[in-house]
C-alpha cells in the first residue's frame, strides 16, 4: 500500500473529550478525568488541591473548572485557541420509551446553523456559562457531551447526526443508552478500507459489475488504501484509509465511485459518519455519500477546499430494507477517508 501523501493539520483538540466523565459520582474522578481530557496529563497535587475546594458537585462548578483549563496558557500553547466556527445546538426529537412517546433534547455541533437548523443552546439553562459562542472542533465536541449530560430531557442517543457537513459524536461511554437510544453496532464492514483492494467487500451493490471502483464516463480517478502511520484521525485507531484521486471536473455522468451494500430496516433512521482529509477539492459536493439507488438520498457531502482530519456526519430515512452506502466522486481534488460507519439513530 501507499505511503500517506497528506498529512492533514492537526485538529484544534482538547487531548481526549471523550474521556471527561460530566457526571462521575466522586469529585476527584471528575476532576482527574477533566484535566486527562483537556490537557492530556493528570492535575499536580497543587492543582487538585486548589480544583477539590471548589464545589464540584454543581454543574456551574464543574463547567467552569473546565472553562478556566481551556483558557489556561498551558493548553493556547499545546493546542492554540479554542474558540473556533462550531456553534453548538439542538433539536426536539420524539423517542419511545416504556410511558410512550416522548419529545427530547439531542445535541450536535455545525459550521453551518443556517444550513443545519435547530436551536441554539443556552449554557444558562444548564446551570452552566460559556464565555464564548463558537468553537473549536474538538472543544465543541466536548461541550457538546457537557451539554447531553446535564440535560434532564436529553434523548437516549444523544447526537441529532443533522446536516450535510455537521460534525458529530456518538454516545458518551459514561451514560446508559439502553433505553430506546441509539448508536450501537457499525454496520459497515470494512470501515477502514483494509480489504478494499480485494474487491469482496466494496464491490456487491447496484453496478457491482464495473468492478470496486467504477470510472463512468471516462473518468479519470483512482482508488487505493494507504498506511497512515501516526497521520490517524484525532483518538483513532485506523491504520489505513482509503485515498481517492480525481482529475475529471465536473460534468454531467462523469465520476468515480464504489459503494457496499448493507440490510437495514426500512423506514428507520440510520447515521452515516466517516473521517476525511482534502487537498484541492474544486467544489463542494465534490465527494458526496449516497444511500438509495437513484442517488438521490444524499446524507453527506464533502466541504470544498484543503483540510486536515475532519468528522462528517448526516441522519437520513432508509428507502428499502438495504441501503447502497456509495461514495461518490464528481469534481477534481484528492481526498482520504476513513472510519466510515452506518449505525441506527
Amino acid at each position: 500500500m501507499a505511503a500517506f501523501l497528506l498529512s492533514p493539520l492537526p485538529v484544534e483538540a482538547v487531548a481526549d473529550p471523550e474521556i471527561i466523565q460530566w457526571r462521575a459520582y466522586q469529585n476527584a474522578d471528575f476532576l482527574n478525568s477533566l484535566f486527562m481530557g483537556v490537557l492530556g496529563r493528570g492535575p499536580s497535587p497543587d492543582e487538585f488541591n486548589f480544583y477539590i475546594t471548589r464545589d464540584l458537585s454543581r454543574n456551574m462548578g464543574r463547567g467552569e473548572a473546565f472553562w478556566s483549563l481551556v483558557a489556561s496558557q498551558e493548553y493556547a500553547n499545546r493546542f492554540g485557541s479554542a474558540q473556533g466556527p462550531y456553534q453548538v445546538r439542538w433539536k426536539h426529537r420524539e423517542t419511545e420509551t416504556d410511558m410512550g412517546m416522548r419529545w427530547c433534547r439531542c445535541y450536535f455541533f455545525t459550521k453551518d446553523p443556517a444550513l443545519s437548523g435547530g436551536f441554539t443552546a443556552v449554557m444558562q439553562y444548564l446551570g452552566v456559562r460559556t464565555p464564548w459562542e463558537s468553537y473549536s472542533f474538538s472543544v465543541a465536541r466536548a461541550v457538546t457531551r457537557m451539554y447531553a449530560h446535564y440535560d434532564q430531557e436529553v434523548c437516549p442517543h444523544y447526537d441529532c447526526g443533522w446536516g450535510a457537513g455537521d460534525s458529530a459524536i456518538f454516545d458518551p461511554p459514561d451514560r446508559n443508552t439502553n433505553s430506546g437510544g441509539g448508536g450501537g453496532r457499525n454496520h459497515v464492514r470494512d470501515p477502514h478500507f483494509t480489504q478494499f483492494l480485494s474487491g469482496t467487500i466494496w464491490d456487491n451493490g447496484q453496478y457491482s459489475r464495473f468492478g470496486f471502483w467504477w470510472n463512468s464516463g471516462n473518468a479519470n480517478s483512482q482508488a487505493t488504501v494507504v498506511n497512515l502511520g501516526e497521520n490517524r484521525p484525532p483518538n483513532s485507531s485506523a491504520s489505513t484509509a482509503l485515498y481517492l484521486v480525481n482529475n475529471s471536473g465536473r460534468s454531467p455522468h462523469v465520476f468515480g465511485s464504489t459503494s457496499q451494500r448493507i440490510n437495514v430496516r426500512k423506514g428507520a433512521r440510520y447515521t452515516v459518519s466517516f473521517w476525511a482529509a482534502a487537498r484541492n477539492l474544486a467544489s463542494r459536493g465534490a465527494v458526496n455519500i449516497a444511500v438509495d439507488l437513484q442517488w438521490n438520498i444524499r446524507p453527506v457531502s464533502m466541504d470544498a477546499g484543503s483540510y486536515g482530519w475532519t468528522f462528517f456526519s448526516g441522519t437520513f430515512t432508509a428507502p428499502e430494507n438495504f441501503v447502497d452506502l456509495r461514495i461518490i466522486f464528481e469534481d477534481r481534488g484528492e481526498v482520504w477517508i476513513t472510519e466510515m460507519t452506518l449505525t441506527d439513530s
